[in-house]
């Protein structure tokens, strides 16, 4: 049986969809369902029907950047909304090669306490978003990024590298 992927991610530059997704097509998904809680709409939506974000996938892929080592707070508000019902996840976070702090344990805590069995976890380096004025992480994610990504995808299946 293929299993259906979801992604649920916030993304204000893109780079967290990009890591998510790229997770997604390794695990064998060509059209992954997308819910994307960057916009507030999408988040009350979500915390007002918090049921619908897991009704149709068997695994969904979670994906938030970090600030200053942890959670963006409009992501753990709709972290904290959602309920598991005992369906896999995979625990995403993208920083921008400082520190991801506690934001990576911080979301396995919410997502295991709301019901999820989560498979898979993934830290991953992505442009800065101050790179402009200081280049940092410049072009990531990159190659190097893909091969990371595509070992992630393995464990999300429940398969090793």
């Amino acid at each position: 049986m293929t299993k259906r992927i979801g992604i649920l991610y916030f993304s204000p530059t893109n780079t967290t969809k990009k890591i998510c997704r790229a997770v997604a097509l390794g695990m064998g998904t060509k059209n992954p369902q997308t819910l994307d809680m960057t916009f507030p709409d999408t988040r009350t939506e979500i915390i007002a029907n918090p049921n619908t974000v897991t009704a149709n996938i068997d695994h969904l892929i979670i994906g938030a950047p970090v600030h200053s080592g942890k959670l963006p707070l409009q992501a753990m508000e709709c972290l904290i909304a959602i309920g598991g019902n005992g369906k896999e996840c995979s625990a995403i976070v993208v920083y921008g090669n400082r520190d991801y702090g506690i934001a990576l344990y911080r979301m396995v805590e919410i997502l295991s306490k709301n019901g999820f069995g989560v498979t898979a976890v993934g830290a991953f380096i992505g442009q800065h978003t101050y790179s402009d004025i200081v280049p940092v992480a410049m072009g990531r994610p990159d190659e190097s990024s893909n091969q990371r990504t595509k070992r992630t995808s393995y464990y999300c299946k429940g398969e090793s590298t």
